[in-house]
């Protein structure tokens, strides 16, 4: 999966949601991502104040 923004930080711990289909991804400076898995196979960033962005699993 592409992936078309940085991190900006080391991954320390990640989370898969089942009952809402999201992967959440904790930074060792505390911020998380959150990643929304959609029934077409696409994946939009949906971390809150952040761009929404779509990607096409590969």
């Amino acid at each position: 999966m592409p992936v078309s923004e940085p991190l900006n930080g080391r991954l320390i711990d990640w989370e898969w949601n089942t009952a809402h289909s999201r992967l959440i991804l904790t930074l060792e400076d505390g911020a998380r991502r959150f990643w929304s898995l959609g029934t077409d196979g696409s994946v939009r960033n949906i971390t809150p104040g952040g761009p929404s962005r779509y990607a096409e699993w590969q």
